[in-house]
């Protein structure tokens, strides 16, 4: 694995914070008592698509993509759906389908 520069953990450390950060937001909307679960747990739109990325988060059609399945998770050729995505481990590649159609959903971009 090549070595992080400062550059790639600097923008790493700002993304981590700031999807913390609308977390805290997040909760801190929501009446009552939290418990560790609640504040140990992201939800999709805690994570800082628009910064990231440069596109908004309603561009990204997360709940009709699908990730491949490697451990038996997900029907055989159906994939995964994102509320089905592990917590823990490897990120799952997005199914050959699923890259097809963010390609074309987002063809107007320039390329990275």
């Amino acid at each position: 694995m090549a070595p992080l520069s400062d550059v790639n953990l600097h923008a790493f450390r700002n993304t981590f914070q700031k999807t913390w950060s609308r977390a805290a937001n997040r909760l801190a909307d929501q009446p009552g008592e939290k418990r560790a679960g609640d504040l140990s747990t992201l939800v999709v739109e805690d994570l800082p698509f628009e910064k990231v990325l440069g596109i908004e988060r309603s561009r990204i059609p997360l709940d009709l993509l699908r990730w491949e399945a490697t451990d038996g998770a997900g029907k055989p050729g159906e994939g995964i759906a994102v509320a089905g995505l592990p917590l823990a481990g490897a990120m799952p590649e997005l199914t050959a389908a699923s890259q097809k159609r963010l390609r074309a959903i987002l063809s107007d971009l320039p390329p990275i």
